[in-house]
């Protein structure tokens, strides 16, 4: 009640009878925005973090903007399996991006519910896993095959975890049903098509000329699109100028402060747990 009488106008709060991960992505009440923020239960981050995200994602409604890349393997006897953080950085190419931590359109959600084919919604509702790689495989295969884009790499490493006793990634055969999701799921999508024109692309993951900013896909913005900035993201564009000037110990320092504020509650109550791999 807090939460809603506070912020009224943003935050709407709903309960879900069904226990699926294919839910998340449900919409019961109109939304107050066009843009989601798809978040875990168990995740923080700061909010310049967050601005980073957001404000790439503004420019590029129609596509994902996430903080959590991962990549797919083509193995030789033509099936795909899924990569781990640990692969994507050793690649560094992407091609997905989890939906822990991620601006999406309203519009994708509603997509998702109503026209996904039903084998993928089951196979998620079945293992209760791999929702993440269902939406973004399918805003993938909406896009011509591109993965989604990132927000800065800075941003993407502020990552709060908070404790709990049982994690979904935890069980035994997390890793065998996400190989079979991504395999399954580019098929029927269409994604592992030579020849089509939605060929699941990959991208470059960290960017060597500016590694602690620049990363992922390129934004393929509009030559005519133009809109209004709010006083947030001018300053938050002045703190991106301030950080680019700075060398990368200062930058380290920032960030620090940063993730310390960003988790301080959190840290009073014990809530604060190690960083997932």
């Amino acid at each position: 009640d807090t939460a809603t009488n506070k912020y009224a106008s943003k935050v709407v709060i709903e309960r879900h009878e069904e226990n699926s991960l294919n839910e998340r992505f449900n919409i019961l009440q109109e939304p107050p925005t066009l843009g989601i923020l798809s978040i875990d239960d168990d995740v923080l981050r700061p909010c310049d973090a967050i601005d980073s995200g957001f404000f790439k994602w503004i420019k590029s409604p129609h596509r994902m903007v996430g903080f959590d890349a991962r990549t797919h393997v083509e193995n030789s006897d033509g099936s795909w399996a899924y990569g781990y953080l640990s692969t994507t950085k050793e690649q560094n190419i992407y091609s997905m991006s989890l939906t822990r931590y991620c601006f999406i359109h309203k519009d994708y959600m509603d997509y998702y519910m109503a026209h996904l084919p039903r084998s993928i919604l089951e196979t998620v509702a079945k293992n209760f896993n791999c929702e993440d790689i269902a939406m973004s495989f399918m805003i993938s295969s909406m896009t011509k095959g591109q993965p989604s884009l990132l927000a800065d790499v800075w941003a993407m490493n502020t990552l709060l975890k908070l404790q709990v006793t049982d994690t979904i990634s935890g069980s035994k055969d997390h890793k065998a049903l996400r190989d079979q999701c991504v395999d399954s799921f580019a098929t029927i999508l269409g994604l592992k098509n030579d020849n089509g024109s939605k060929r699941l692309n990959t991208a470059r993951f960290v960017h060597k000329k500016n590694p602690f900013f620049d990363c992922g896909a390129e934004e393929d913005i509009k030559a005519d699109y133009s809109y209004t900035k709010s006083q947030r993201e001018v300053n938050f564009e002045h703190l991106l100028q301030k950080w680019h000037s700075m060398g990368i110990v200062g930058l380290k320092k920032e960030l620090g402060k940063l993730m310390s504020r960003a988790g301080q509650v959190a840290f009073e109550k014990g809530m604060l747990g190690q960083k997932r791999k």
